[in-house]
C-alpha cells in the first residue's frame, strides 16, 4: 500500500509496481482454480463481497441520481458491507471491519453504497445472486487474509435477511457519519486533476446530470435546442460536453461524450 499512499497517480504508472501486484494476485488466484472442486473455499475466496456487490452494481445502473459503478468498485463496496455482516455474526471483530474500509479507501476505491440506493432494493436483488438458495450465502473473513471456516469444514455461510439488513444499516450509518466522504478522492479524480495540471486548466470541468443513464441523457438532449453543440470542440480544444459530466468523483466511474456515436473515450484525448 505504501506506493499508493505516497503517490497514487505515479504508482498506477509504475510498471514494476503493477507487475508485482499482478503477480501477487495470480499467486493467490491460481491455487483456487487448480483445486476448485476440493472445497467451497475455492469458490468463496474469489467471490468474497460479490453477493452484495452484484445487487449494488445492478442498482447503480437503475437508480435515478446514482452514477453506474464499475464491477470492481461494487466489489470494493460489497467487501465492506460483508465485513459488517461478519462482525454482526461474531465471525470477526471491529478492527477487521475498520481495516476493510481503510485499506480499500487507501487503494483509491469507493467504500460506501451510493446515497440513492436503498436497503429494501438491495435485499430484493440479493435473491438473484448465484449462491442464494433460501437465504443469502457468502464467505466471511475471520480477519484480513483469513477466511472463516465452519465446524463442518465448509466456508459458505447462510445469512439471515435480518443480519443483512442490520449490516446495511450499520454501513450506511458509517457513511453518513463519515465527514471525509464528501472529500473522497478516487482514481479517476486523480487522473482528471493530473490532466488539468498538464493542460493548465482549472478545476474539474463538469457535474454529472441528475439522471444516470446515457439513454436518459440523450433523450433529454433531444428536447434541448442547444443540444446540437454537444460533442463539438470548445475554445481550449477539449470536447464541448454540453454540460454533461465525464467524471464522477464519488464512484470513480468514467463516462465518455454523450453524442450520436456514444463515444466512451477520455474526453480530453478522444479523436473519435
Amino acid at each position: 500500500m505504501n506506493p499508493l499512499d505516497l503517490d497514487l497517480h505515479q504508482a498506477l504508472r509504475d510498471a514494476a509496481y503493477l507487475e508485482m501486484v499482478c503477480r501477487e494476485c495470480i499467486d493467490h488466484k491460481v491455487p483456487t482454480l487448480t483445486h476448485y472442486h476440493e472445497s467451497d473455499f475455492n469458490e468463496m475466496v474469489p467471490q468474497y463481497g460479490h453477493a452484495i456487490a452484484h445487487a449494488v452494481e445492478f442498482l447503480s445502473f437503475h437508480s435515478k441520481g446514482v452514477s453506474p459503478l464499475l464491477h470492481g468498485e461494487a466489489v470494493a463496496i460489497g467487501m465492506c458491507v460483508t465485513a459488517e455482516v461478519g462482525k454482526i455474526m461474531g465471525v470477526c471483530d471491529q478492527k477487521t471491519v475498520d481495516e476493510h474500509y481503510e485499506y480499500i479507501q487507501r487503494a483509491g476505491l469507493p467504500i460506501y453504497i451510493p446515497d440513492g440506493i436503498g436497503i429494501e432494493a438491495i435485499q430484493k436483488k440479493l435473491c438473484y445472486d448465484k449462491h442464494y438458495v433460501k437465504k443469502p450465502t457468502m464467505g466471511l473473513l475471520a480477519e484480513v487474509g483469513h477466511m472463516h471456516c465452519n465446524r463442518d469444514g465448509s466456508y459458505s455461510v447462510e445469512v439471515d435477511n435480518e443480519v443483512i439488513n442490520q449490516a446495511l444499516c450499520d454501513h450506511m450509518e458509517r457513511r453518513n457519519n463519515h465527514v471525509a466522504a464528501a472529500d473522497f478522492t478516487d482514481l479517476y479524480t486523480v487522473e482528471a486533476a493530473n490532466m488539468n495540471r498538464q493542460t493548465g486548466t482549472g478545476a474539474l470541468k463538469t457535474t454529472f446530470p441528475s439522471g444516470n443513464s446515457l439513454t436518459e441523457s440523450e433523450s433529454s438532449s433531444d428536447n434541448n435546442p442547444d443540444s446540437s453543440s454537444a460533442g463539438s470542440d470548445s475554445d481550449d480544444g477539449s470536447p464541448d460536453l454540453g454540460g454533461q459530466d465525464t467524471w464522477d468523483p464519488m464512484t470513480a466511474t468514467k463516462f465518455g461524450v454523450v453524442g450520436g456515436n456514444n463515444c466512451y473515450c477520455n474526453p480530453w484525448e478522444c479523436s473519435c
